[in-house]
């Protein structure tokens, strides 16, 4: 493993009892890895402030932490770092250091998890919806990503409920000989559980409601607005009843649980963090599963900067098949911010919401301003 290319800074620890000098350690943000003497490394940490950090960790006669049994002082032999100056910055820099340093379980070892998918490969004997932690899958119709399985099975419950699917797969599975359950008689599902529909007609019913899902079409909000009105007009108020409340169950569930974007391809987002300094802002450049840093700017080359940012995401490649795992991965940790909503640092902002550039440039400048005013230490913000 060639440590120079994932750390392009070094500083020697000093012998025990020789103090440090204070100039070997930035007080910038980063992440870090403390080394033995043969260059393993032992601890992969985040920092707000690398010197800190280090001198906290490895002060003289410090005692091992709780359940450890290493005394950290005793074998750390090099500290090697890589500059970060938000947190986006640096989990990005861990999660991409930590895979390359243990590719087996690196996993563990980060703060975000995996997004979630609803998934439906309709030429499947049996197609249904189901919640995934997988995309960019050949073949399958993908809506997503959420940030919980819960609102992701919420999803697929209501996408169930607007286009009367079938509710009970085990019962599918069965078909044409299977028993057509109580949606039936309430007239919420066709059956194609007992062949009253076949199999192909209930696909292109699938593939309706995933139509839906990846926005392409929204009839079935208006159909049920209509069947409602239609019901109020005909003094049918029981009937007008149900079909508003079925409405606004579905409205609700939507506004609760909508997908981030509607496919994985789509998830495109311009990341704009701070800089090395409190007058600088960096650009990262969210692509399906890929994310690339721009070379900061200072506030006052605004909008040019916009301008090129804006420029690059519209030409900015979809993601491709390889490193499927990663690409998830990458998802998860933008998910894992914009989950925050506006306690996240920094600003996100959906390639498809971008504003033109004389906008982004005031966004950035409101986001970014007033803390460039603030005598703060040098931080991951």
């Amino acid at each position: 493993m060639n440590l120079a290319r994932l750390f392009p800074h070094a500083a020697p620890v000093p012998p025990i009892g020789r103090p440090w000098e204070p100039s070997a350690l930035p007080s910038h943000g980063g992440v870090l890895a403390i080394t033995d003497a043969d260059r393993r490394v032992f601890q992969l940490l985040r920092s707000q402030n690398i010197r800190r950090t280090v001198l906290a960790r490895l002060r003289d006669g410090a005692l091992p932490a709780e359940g450890r049994r290493t005394d950290v002082r005793a074998i750390a032999h090099e500290i090697l770092w890589s500059p970060a100056y938000s947190q986006f910055e640096a989990m990005w820099v861990y999660w991409n250091t930590a895979r390359q340093l243990w590719p087996r379980d690196y996993f563990a070892r980060l703060e975000f998890g995996l997004p979630w998918f609803a998934a439906i490969r309709l030429d499947a004997r049996f197609p249904r919806w189901l919640p995934r932690l997988r995309a960019f899958v050949p073949g399958v119709r993908e809506v997503g990503p959420f940030d919980s399985r819960r609102k992701c099975a919420q999803y697929i419950a209501v996408l169930e409920e607007m286009f009367d699917l079938c509710r009970y797969h085990d019962v599918l599975t069965k078909a044409p000989h299977g028993q057509a359950c109580a949606y039936f008689e309430m007239g919420k599902c066709p059956a194609p559980c007992d062949g009253t529909i076949s199999l192909d007609v209930y696909r292109h019913m699938l593939a309706a409601s995933a139509d839906f899902a990846q926005g392409r079409q929204s009839h079935p909000l208006r159909t049920l607005e209509e069947k409602m009105r239609g019901a109020a007009e005909s003094r049918d108020f029981v009937a007008a009843a149900k079909w508003k409340e079925l409405l606004e169950r579905c409205q609700g569930t939507l506004r609760r649980a909508r997908p981030i974007t509607s496919t994985p391809a789509e998830f495109r987002y311009l990341v704009v963090q701070r800089g090395e300094t409190r007058s600088r802002v960096k650009p990262f450049f969210v692509t399906g599963g890929s994310i690339d840093a721009g070379p900061s700017e200072t506030l006052r080359s605004l909008p040019q900067s916009a301008n090129r940012w804006i420029a690059r995401m519209a030409d900015a490649p979809n993601p491709k098949d390889s490193q499927v795992a990663h690409h998830i991965e990458v998802i998860g940790l933008v998910v894992h911010f914009l989950a925050k909503g506006p306690k996240a640092p920094g600003l996100y902002i959906r390639f498809d919401q971008l504003p033109t550039p004389d906008k982004l440039r005031d966004l950035i400048r409101e986001a970014f301003a007033p803390a460039a005013r603030r005598a703060a230490p040098d931080n991951v913000s």
